[in-house]
């Protein structure tokens, strides 16, 4: 009997998982649908979605050449994320010839549209110099647009910058501005010490607005440590 009953409930649980399962499965396939459907009438975003499920195989087989041709159209038809990762592509050489030049030429075009991530990844290549001709001014000039995107980790890489004077000319209270902006609205951040530091420095030698900012940023943060 207990046996019986033990079975029986191994049956249901097994089949109310087949039909979750199965469920998933129907509407994986709906939405793929849709998405065809929807880029095929011309939608670029749908494109790009689609593009990034042929990519990852989520809900049918990976094809990389049928993403890539979904990415293009979607970047034709002005979707930034189909542009975005048709740069990551060429950057890589992923599914196509590389070209790092190309790549950039795309991400510059991104960021004067305004989207700070696109601002961040070139700013990144000219700052480190390994696919690119490193150029401390130009990853200046694009982490200051997405920083102001708000992108938070360009203001930090920015104020890294001014702190060291590279490409930019060297100010412990500009880096300390963009520490402090890479914060966001946080009053637990590990810069905070730094950006002491910096600003003290700053202000011992006359720099008044530092003598503010310093002033005012420990009044914001009293009596929470500034550690």
């Amino acid at each position: 009997m207990a046996t019986s009953i033990y079975l029986t409930g191994v049956c249901r649980i097994t089949i109310s998982a087949l039909l979750v399962f199965l469920c998933v499965l129907a509407c994986e396939h709906s939405e793929i649908e849709t998405l065809k459907d929807r880029c095929n009438s011309g939608n670029a975003n749908a494109c790009g979605q689609l593009g990034d499920k042929y990519r990852s195989g989520e809900g049918l087989k990976p094809d990389a050449a049928r993403a890539l041709e979904l990415y293009k159209k979607a970047c034709d038809g002005g979707d930034y994320g189909g542009c975005f990762t048709l740069a990551g592509l060429y950057r890589r050489g992923e599914g196509l010839p590389k070209n790092v030049q190309l790549s950039v030429a795309m991400y510059a075009r991104l960021c004067k549209s305004g989207e700070e991530n696109s601002c961040f990844e070139i700013a990144e290549m000219y700052d480190h110099g390994t696919e690119i001709a490193k150029d401390y001014a130009k990853a200046a000039g694009y982490y200051e647009m997405a920083c102001h995107g708000p992108y938070l980790p360009a203001c930090y890489r920015l104020g890294r910058l001014y702190e060291s004077g590279n490409g930019v000319q060297q100010s412990d209270r500009l880096a300390a501005d963009y520490y402090v902006r890479s914060c966001g609205n946080s009053e637990k951040c590990d810069v905070w010490e730094k950006v002491f530091s910096l600003y003290d420095q700053s202000c011992r030698i006359g720099d008044t607005e530092a003598c503010s900012s310093v002033r005012e940023l420990r009044a914001r943060l009293k009596p929470r440590s500034t550690k």
